[in-house]
């Protein structure tokens, strides 16, 4: 079977080839452009946005007096509740530390770390204890190694006695000695010799 193939006249279905239009690209441009603008004004406000932020506030840490500090941790280890479970040697330990450091930084006696028997030369020759308050620290010291050294299990009584005992001791020992001792440092050493770009009224913070 042949095909018969239409002519050129009877073929309805095509059509002409359109004329090419011309797209224009103003609009392409205007759109990339007011996108840049967009973007720009973001960039521009969140700087201008840091720019006007107040400065946080600097937190300066409160500076406590050996005493002030003595008394807070031994409030701090009330709290921890430790002789109530029966933690009495970890108890002890934490009061000695504390006692220790105190001597160490309000008598100014090499107390940190020194055993009781290196501390009592050094007591009795303090010019800032008298002669019932050395006795009380040497007491205070042997109780506390008793419970440390030797596992001596103290009595509710004899726990509250020593607690009471410290923190008197603590609240009633001399108040200057600190201060005192700071002084004579200054006369045996010399005032602090201060950085060339600070003035003396500035060398006098402690920041």
């Amino acid at each position: 079977m042949i095909l018969k193939l239409p002519t050129v006249d009877q073929m309805t279905d095509i059509l002409d080839i359109k004329p090419i239009i011309s797209v224009s690209l103003l609009w392409v441009w205007v759109g990339a452009l007011a996108l840049f603008l967009l973007l720009a004004y973001l960039v521009y406000r969140r700087v201008r946005h840091r720019e006007k932020a107040p400065p946080k506030p600097v937190v300066v840490p409160r500076r406590y007096t050996p005493r002030e500090l003595a008394l807070k941790e031994l409030d701090e280890l009330e709290a921890l509740k430790l002789v109530e479970k029966g933690q009495f040697r970890k108890y002890y330990f934490r009061l000695s530390e504390i006692l220790r450091h105190f001597l160490q930084d309000e008598i100014r006696l090499p107390a940190v770390d020194a055993t009781t028997e290196e501390i009592r030369p050094h007591l009795k020759t303090s010019k800032y204890l008298t002669e019932d308050e050395i006795r009380r620290v040497d007491r205070m010291l042997v109780d506390m190694d008793l419970v440390k050294f030797a596992k001596f299990v103290p009595s509710p009584e004899e726990i509250g006695k020593l607690r009471q005992e410290l923190r008197g001791f603590i609240q009633t020992a001399p108040a200057k000695s600190f201060q005192a001792g700071a002084k004579e440092d200054i006369k045996r050493t010399g005032p602090p010799i201060l950085p060339a770009d600070l003035s003396p009224k500035e060398g006098m913070g402690r920041g």
